[in-house]
């Protein structure tokens, strides 16, 4: 049987944020998901824009994991960096697709309320 196979999408918002991600990847990695992560699969000098398209839209890639922060949030709102360019193909597909269940929300971080960013 083939892993299934999924994409995280998360800010590179500070240190201990990348490494709750990798550590996330690596979780998943261990309990039999094919995880596809910028860090390990995106090579330096390739076309992260394509990348990140590809994920989005990719019919083999089963599940997008977006991890929520402040730091997404707000980079998705203003649609700035690799996070604005990812909100803007995801916004795509999900208007545009059946499969909106494709795309989950892992809240990693909430405001001083309580609520999800």
């Amino acid at each position: 049987m083939e892993s299934p196979k999924t994409f995280i999408s998360y800010s590179w918002s500070s240190p201990q944020h990348e490494e709750w991600v990798l550590n996330l990847a690596t979780e998943l990695r261990e309990s039999g998901v094919d995880v596809t992560l910028d860090k390990w699969d995106l090579k330096e000098g390739h076309d992260s824009n394509a990348f990140m398209e590809k994920m989005v839209t990719d019919y083999s890639v089963k599940k997008v994991i977006i991890v929520c922060d402040e730091s997404y949030a707000k980079k998705a709102d203003s649609r700035s960096g690799g996070v604005g360019t990812e909100t803007q193909i995801i916004s795509s597909e999900i208007y545009s697709s059946v499969n909106q269940g494709k795309f989950v929300a892992v809240i990693a971080e909430k405001d001083d309320e309580g609520k999800a960013h």
